[in-house]
């Protein structure tokens, strides 16, 4: 009997289908989420219906006469974590999808950020361009958050030696790169000062991504440049399938440098417990004439977060700690004789939630609560304290997340409040202030048609007030308030399937800082005196930037120009003149009219299943608007190509080179670089014993020794970048 009634279920079951108007096709491209190569056999299941397909050698899958509904659908393939997606396939968009897979031994089990099908075409793009994660982040991993983006399209490093370097976007540095881990903004001194190191260690990191465009406004005013974003998920709110282990170990040639890190991260019942740590030990820097003596770097880094997760909440809370000691080199005209030591600890308490609401608009409220003390000492060579700084920052957010609907994609509103106390000692002349922020912000993503617009705006007000008002030589200490707002609008328009385009153009705004406002005095470990201007106003300006991303079965690329017009840009410039006590440089802060312009370009095109090249360049001029004089410490064209060589599964072999052109558009008594070409390569192995993960990377960096020098480097007229350097890189998740 059942001979008989199954097969005529099933061929009742294929008429209606067949016949029925609410058919049709899902179709789609896996890929490895580490180097975007397709993954061969990953099976892709619709268990409800009872369909399952195996993707081919270029990671493609098909399913045909499927019924116009709402699947569950499985993602899965060997070595990587498995996925599920819910996909409506009313939505057209969704018909054909692209979908990352992330190999276990790199992924992290809170890591939501692009584990996902793209349901903004302008999050693919900025993840296509600006992000950095699983095995691009061990192959890249450096010192510094800036070493390991320095490869990254439209990214230079700002440095004064190996310690403390920062990210530079498009020229713009300092406050107009907006640092944030885990959504909160970072507070130290790395934005004020070229000596300043960020107070983040890259090895516990569990990816960085780089924020353009209206989204940028959910954190900072200023459009034109960009938001870091270093997401480490100290505070678990998700819970994952079961404990999760991660060992790093790794060590280098260059500096005689090693650094050990380790991450848990532990379900029991509702609760979840995270932690991590990581120590990190260098000697003095190693180039290709010599050694840099007083460069070396100790630090220790840890954090122990906790979170309660129901069905229609999460709360966490959790604390971090960051301490450094490092050295600034000197020993020349306009330094410490022999160098100055800095020692940084910062301590950070958090709170956060995740609120579900049962609405048919709003989807999650997120709340975020905190308090930073940041200590910042400079030390001389007689071990006295040049320089102090102790910050005490409270903060708070709460972010609104709209549903996902059909015409409104995406949207976020919300309100931060920071508190900002600053006290000084040593040499230090700046006056102790407070800063007092409040922000509103919002941020709309809608689709009409063939276009999908973003739109984002954000009011600040900032008010910064010195302890007591003094008149001086630079003029009237007062307190000082600022009203701004600052907006962004993006369109792109969908012209088939493959290609796309679309403009930018935004408001930008920044209060200045305490720093830019009050400073006066000499700052020997920046070998500058530092003179402010109270009566500097607000930044501002207009951005614009038209783009194009193609994206073809094997083949990706994407080109940005941009011009900015700010006709206030506050800068600190070398006045030429020589303070004769310290006998050290006035670099004094002023507001000048700037344009900027330039582009990006990126590829990646897979030659077969088992060869592809990447590759990126990038360009920026910048000048005084009034009289067309370069402005200073702006990056040359540079770029890096990269061919990657994948024999067998887990085995990757990469062949690099970093270059750059010279740059003799410079500022006022600015010296000009040469350009140079650096090469490089790397192993990348990665193998299971049981249930355990391991990965091996071997980097060889600066093969030939070559001497280069970075513009962006405040040393550059007499120390050169690394020389040739071997690094070793293991990684094991349990």
């Amino acid at each position: 009997m059942k001979k008989v009634i199954l097969p005529i279920i099933f061929f009742l079951a294929f008429i209606y289908l067949a016949e029925s108007n609410n058919i049709t096709e899902f179709s789609g491209r896996i890929l490895d989420a580490s180097d975007n190569s397709p993954i061969f056999k990953a099976k892709i299941e619709i268990r409800r219906i009872g369909l399952s397909v195996l993707t081919d050698k270029n990671g493609h899958f098909h399913f045909i006469n499927l019924p116009n509904d709402t699947f569950t659908v499985f993602f899965s393939a060997k070595g990587y974590i498995k996925e599920k997606r819910l996909i409506n396939l009313a939505n057209k968009e969704l018909r054909n999808i692209r979908l990352r897979l992330f190999p276990k031994v790199y992924s992290m089990p809170s890591i939501v950020v692009t584990d996902k099908i793209y349901g903004n075409k302008f999050d693919e793009i900025h993840e296509f361009t600006g992000s950095v994660a699983n095995n691009d982040l061990v192959k890249d991993l450096g010192n510094t958050i800036a070493s390991t983006l320095s490869n990254e399209v439209g990214v230079s490093m700002r440095s004064m030696g190996p310690a403390p370097a920062r990210p530079v976007i498009r020229g713009l540095g300092g406050a107009r790169i907006a640092l944030s881990e885990d959504g909160l903004n970072i507070v130290d001194l790395s934005s004020t000062s070229p000596d300043h190191a960020v107070t983040v260690d890259p090895s516990t990191v569990d990816r960085i991504e780089i924020l353009r465009g209206p989204k940028t406004l959910l954190n900072t005013t200023t459009t034109i440049g960009g938001v870091v974003n270093i997401i480490r998920n100290d505070i678990p709110l998700k819970l994952p399938a079961k404990p999760e282990v991660s060992f790093l170990l790794y060590g280098e040639t260059v500096n005689k440098g090693y650094n050990g890190a380790g991450k848990f991260n532990i379900p029991i019942g509702k609760f979840c417990i995270n932690t991590n740590g990581s120590y990190r030990k260098t000697g003095n820097l190693y180039s290709p004439l010599g050694v840099i003596d007083n460069t070396e770097i100790k630090n220790y880094n840890y954090s122990v977060g906790a979170g309660y997760i129901e069905n229609d909440y999460s709360i966490g809370a959790g604390m971090n700690e960051f301490s450094s000691i490092y050295g600034i080199p000197g020993g020349f005209v306009g330094s410490h004789p022999n160098g100055v030591k800095i020692s940084m600890f910062k301590k950070v308490m958090q709170a956060k939630g995740l609120f579900h609401i049962k609405d048919r608009i709003l989807d999650v409220v997120e709340t975020d609560f905190g308090r930073t003390y940041y200590n910042h000492k400079e030390y001389e060579s007689n071990g006295s304290i040049g320089a102090e700084y102790i910050f005490k920052n409270y903060s708070g957010r709460i972010n609104v997340n709209q549903k996902q609907g059909k015409t409104f994609r995406e949207g976020s509103f919300g309100i931060s409040i920071n508190n900002l106390a600053m006290e000084l000692g040593g040499y230090v002349f700046t006056p102790p202030t407070i800063s007092l922020n409040f922000a509103a912000f919002g941020y709309e993503s809608i689709q009409l048609g063939n276009h999908l617009i973003e739109l984002g705006l954000r009011y600040s007000y900032a008010g910064i007030t010195p302890n007591k008002e003094d008149s001086t030589k630079i003029g009237l200490i007062r307190q000082r308030i600022f009203n701004t707002i600052s907006a962004s609008a993006s369109i792109m328009h969908k012209i088939n399937d493959n290609i796309y385009a679309g403009i930018n153009l935004s408001r930008s705004t920044r209060a200045p800082s305490a720093a830019e406002l009050f400073s006066l005095g000499p700052h020997l470990a920046a070998y500058s005196y530092e003179v402010g201007n109270p009566n500097l106003r607000e930044e501002s300006g207009y951005g614009s930037e038209i783009f194009t991303f193609l994206k073809y079965d094997g083949f990706t690329t994407s080109l940005t120009g941009f011009f900015n017009y700010m006709d206030y840009y506050i800068i600190s410039r070398n006045t030429g003149k020589i303070n004769i006590q310290q006998l050290l440089p006035i670099y004094a802060s002023t507001g000048v009219a700037a344009k900027m312009y330039g582009f990006e370009f990126s590829f990646h095109i897979d030659l077969s299943h088992k060869f592809n090249i990447k590759a990126n360049s990038s360009y920026t001029s910048a000048s005084n608007a009034d009289n067309n004089q370069p402005l200073p410490f702006i990056p040359p064209f540079k770029g890096n190509l990269e061919l990657n060589y994948k024999p067998i599964q887990g085995l990757v072999i990469s062949a690099e080179t970093d270059f750059a052109a010279a740059q003799n558009r410079t500022g006022e008594f600015e010296e000009p670089t040469a350009g140079y070409v650096i090469f490089n390569s790397s192993v990348f192995y990665s193998f299971e014993t049981g249930s355990v993960l391991h990965s091996i990377t071997l980097s060889f960096d600066n093969i030939f020794n070559q001497i280069y020098r970075n513009h962006l480097s405040r040393i550059k007229s007499v120390f050169p970048e690394p020389g040739r350097n071997f690094k070793l890189t293991y990684k094991m998740n349990i």
